[in-house]
């Protein structure tokens, strides 16, 4: 099983300035690709905060880091990273060439800083922008609008593999106070699965999930038997 950690930078949603929809649609995007997600956090444009987040949070398969790297002054994220990983900020030749090649005369002193990677970072861009995204060991890092985010990671998709996670879902009529006992009952039952519940208006949504289908396939017609 693949774990992944995903860090949303921004003060503007610590604000309630804009909503975050990276973190959901990353989520999702990397539960398809048979990744589990283990934390989702949202930090400020605080460079030692963001470099102690990356330093607790990098030893899993993946830490995936959305937002910081543009031209402002409280872009943080590329100087962080380099700090948490004790590497250099360089001059990325290919980023460079690909804001050359796109700003031409108005490439300035703000928009170059956008080159400065930690060293051996690996690069993808959208030709139709000069956004990029950059990898550096085990720590990919996207840009914090979504519309860029989106395709970028589309193109680095392959790269996240993990084991298929299977799920079942059950609605019904009831409350949560109404189903706990059998529901504990099932997890105890099925250590291996993971059992849930989630209530939402007059209704209640109970889950089994797992990575085992024949476990998984069992658990479920349970879950089925316990609440028909």
């Amino acid at each position: 099983m693949s774990v992944a950690r995903i860090l949303i930078v921004g003060d503007e949603i610590l604000h309630g300035e804009i909503q975050d929809v990276n973190g959901p649609w990353l989520v999702d995007s990397l539960n398809s690709c048979g990744v589990e997600i283990d934390l989702l956090s949202i930090i400020p444009d605080k460079l030692e905060f963001i470099c102690k987040k990356i330093q607790r949070n990098r030893k899993v398969d993946y830490l995936l880091i959305s937002g910081g790297i543009g031209p402002t002054h409280d872009d943080k994220t590329r100087e962080a990273l380099a700090r948490a990983l004790n590497k250099p900020l360089v001059k990325n030749s290919y980023t460079m060439q690909l804001l050359e090649e796109h700003y031409g005369s108005d490439l300035n002193k703000p928009r170059e800083e956008m080159a400065m990677l930690p060293e051996n970072s690996e690069v993808i861009y959208l030709p139709e922008t000069p956004s990029i995204a950059f990898r550096t060991e085990n720590i990919y890092v996207f840009p914090g609008v979504p519309s860029l985010l989106k395709p970028l990671f589309k193109k680095w998709e392959h790269r996240f593999s993990g084991q298929k996670c299977f799920s079942y879902s059950l609605t019904l009529t009831a409350r949560e106070g109404d189903i706990a006992k059998k529901l504990q009952e099932l997890q105890i039952r099925h250590d291996n699965l993971q059992f849930a519940s989630y209530p939402h208006a007059e209704k209640i949504t109970l889950l089994v999930r797992g990575y085992d289908q024949e476990e998984f396939q069992q658990g479920k017609k349970d879950l089925q038997n316990y609440f028909s």
